[in-house]
């Protein structure tokens, strides 16, 4: 691991000689790195001087182009939402650095834009520093991973890298870590990837030599349909290393389980301070899956201390299993636990909170110390000949030969600190951010507004009107801006008569796929006729009338309230501080119920008006 801690050290200070890139999204919101937004043409060689994708970099100034990016260069992508703009790139020059304005600033979406190998990076150089953004939608087709992959690369170092809601199709896990790879990974996450096929899930872990850390990292909402380990997957030889980490909501549908991390072929593994919450493994109805947070199989040695295992559930094994009949390489299946909590586990054949099976004479193997169960029935089975030694632990239930040292209970408070990164999933972004819909009557045209925070995909915009039996019709359509990550302004002007007192509009947005989003209605008062109109409302809680008319307030000479007999009951003259529409008049004392007339003067019209009062 002193590779990785050396190549970390040289990402942070760079050298004299290093070169920097810019990306920019062509929009100066939130950005950090471009003092301009980009425009076809920039060579991105400076902050002012942005090129609109990483794609445009990689392919104008890596191996296929000029071949001048060489160690100690970073590419800077500031904030923005990239759609469709970056995949299949092969990070193959040693020492380089791709970095975000921060992780959901900067965000590369591929929109799930592929029917087969769309992946953003193949990383097959050492020292290479990925640091703070997200990707989503991408969906390899046919194998390896969907988002990252890692194939040989020492040194690697990916921090605050966040990949979330990809669909892998008949591939593998968001990422993937295969061919004797060292990364370390801080921070960021890997959530809320699905499968409906074959693999899918977070992180996968393959083949022989690969030394792996995280760190504060989050394995969350994962599902996988047929392959274990929803959302860490480990097969073969390979040292990695847990701490301070997350596995939660992580599902594993196949006909082994595994729900949270799944282990195998002479694999050793370390895993502190870290929650398994909620995870579960599951296939139909089949009562012979193991393992909700954990499943151990042939060749794997886990050392769990200070982790917490809160409402996980399998058919056997609701937290932890061993079944050394998983897998296809390697013996013994052994874990060993020290100072760790276990609660509101299940198992809806056998084993709460641990199982252990072993198959085919290979040897399965629980070291229990210092740790803590609630005691409910069947916390720990034996299925047949495991070997379980239990010390300080106090006496959980068992079922099959257990081995007690001494039942002294423990008191223990695992010392966890579990990061919390997303909750539960992230939410789908909306194609649209709508900060407001609004209309307004001027000069006998009905102006409607709305404005959008951001854009994703937005081909355009239905507006459509309705009358008092709000019955809509399409009255426009206006294009959208399709992605675009600042505030954006629209305006329609409907000059259309209408007689109706109150006009209605509604608005939708329409995506390039043809998927439609459709917003709240809004009530335009229409005082925008093109007749003259007086209207009045009474509000008997506060003796207020409240005018409503298409005059000037500065050109009314008086206002006057007559009986129906007609008898002047109040008038008032002076209006010119008042608004164009919506004029007050407070009365002194509640009237009579009954009909009354609002009288408006102005030097060139008189307008009347009826309300009744109760």
């Amino acid at each position: 691991m002193g590779i990785i801690v050396l190549w970390s050290s040289l990402f942070i200070s760079g050298n004299a000689l290093s070169v920097n890139y810019y990306v920019n999204d062509n929009s100066a919101a939130g950005d950090v790195f471009c003092s301009a937004v980009s425009i076809p043409g920039n060579d991105g060689l400076s902050p002012a001087f942005p090129m609109q994708t990483l794609t445009n970099v990689w392919t104008t100034y890596g191996p296929s182009g000029t071949n001048v990016i060489t160690s100690g260069d970073t590419l800077f992508v500031d904030a923005g939402l990239y759609v469709g703009t970056d995949a299949n790139i092969v990070l193959n020059v040693n020492g380089i650095s791709v970095v975000g304005a921060g992780m959901q600033v900067t965000e590369f979406d591929n929109d799930m834009n592929s029917v087969d190998a769309n992946r953003l990076f193949t990383v097959t150089a050492n020292s290479i520093y990925l640091a703070n953004f997200s990707a989503q939608g991408y969906n390899r087709g046919t194998g390896g991973a969907f988002v990252l992959q890692f194939e040989g690369a020492l040194g690697g170092l990916v921090e605050n890298v966040l990949t979330y809601e990809n669909d892998a199709g008949g591939g593998s896990s968001a990422i993937v870590i295969t061919n004797g790879s060292e990364i370390i990974f801080n921070g960021g996450g890997s959530t809320c990837n699905s499968s409906l096929s074959i693999a899918g899930g977070g992180v996968n872990i393959e083949g022989n030599g690969n030394i792996v850390e995280f760190n504060g990292y989050t394995f969350k909402d994962n599902f996988k349909a047929v392959q274990e380990g929803s959302g860490l997957y480990v097969n073969g030889d390979s040292d990695v290393t847990i701490s301070n980490s997350l596995f939660e909501g992580n599902i594993s549908g196949s006909s082994n389980g595994g729900g949270g991390l799944y282990a195998t072929g002479e694999c050793n593994i370390s895993i502190s301070g870290s929650c398994f919450l909620n995870n579960s493994a599951s296939s139909g109805s089949s009562s012979t899956i193991y393992g909700g947070a954990v499943l151990a199989g042939r060749g794997a040695v886990l050392n769990i201390d200070n982790c917490n295992f809160e409402g996980n559930n399998a058919p056997r094994g609701g937290a932890i299993a061993i079944n050394t009949s998983s897998g296809s390489s390697g013996t013994s299946g052994i874990v060993n636990l020290t100072n760790c909590t276990f609660s509101v586990n299940s198992a809806s054949s056998r084993g709460s909170d641990l199982f252990a099976r072993v198959g085919s004479s290979r040897p399965a193997t629980y070291s229990i110390n210092e740790s803590a169960f609630t005691g409910t029935t069947d916390d720990i089975r034996n299925d047949n000949s495991a070997s379980i030694t239990i010390s300080n632990s106090g006496v959980p239930s068992t079922n099959g030969p257990v081995v007690f040292s001494n039942v002294i209970a423990p008191v223990l408070s695992p010392t966890t600190n579990c990061p919390t990164l997303v909750s539960p999933c992230l939410p789908t972004p909306l194609p649209v951010e709508l900060v407001f819909f609004k209309g307004v009557c001027q000069n006998e045209v009905r102006i409607i507004n709305w404005q959008t925070a951001s854009e994703k995909n937005n081909h355009y915009f239905i507006l459509e009107r309705a009358g008092a039996a709000l019955m809509f019709e399409e009255i426009a359509i206006v294009n959208g801006q399709g992605n675009i990550q600042n505030h954006t302004d629209y305006e329609f002007l409907d000059s259309e008569n209408m007689l109706d007192d109150i006009i209605y509009y509604q608005l939708s947005q329409v995506d390039y796929d043809g998927r439609r989003e459709t917003f709240p209605i809004i009530a335009v008062q229409n005082m925008c006729k093109s007749e003259e109109v007086l209207l009045a409302n009474y509000n008997r809680f506060n003796q207020t009338i409240r005018l409503f008319h298409t005059v000037n307030s500065r050109d009314i000479e008086r206002i006057n309230m007559y009986s129906m007999s007609g008898q002047l009951l109040f008038s008032q003259a002076d209006f010119s501080n008042q608004k164009t529409v919506g004029d007050r008049i407070q009365l002194d004392r509640q009237p009579a119920s009954g009909i009354y007339i609002i009288e408006l003067t102005s030097a060139s019209k008189v307008l009347s008006a009826k309300i009744i009062i109760q």
